[in-house]
């Protein structure tokens, strides 16, 4: 999870981090650890806007730490 949150504070870019993704999400992304945008969009809280700016950097993070 602590990666995760590291990359939610970098992307928040000086937002709370919480605006990005709650913790609920972030629990939630390692549970399931989606390899996919579709994966991804599956998860509550996760949107349209947040697939369109996040999911290419949140899946290569979860690839990277696997």
């Amino acid at each position: 999870l602590a990666p995760l949150k590291q990359w939610r504070r970098e992307r928040a870019d000086g937002k709370p981090a919480y605006t990005i993704a709650n913790d609920a999400t972030l629990r939630e992304i390692v549970r399931r650890a989606p390899s996919t945008p579709a994966e991804l969009a599956s998860i509550k809280g996760i949107g349209p806007a947040f697939i369109e700016r996040h999911s290419e950097s949140l899946l290569e993070l979860l690839t990277s730490t696997a």
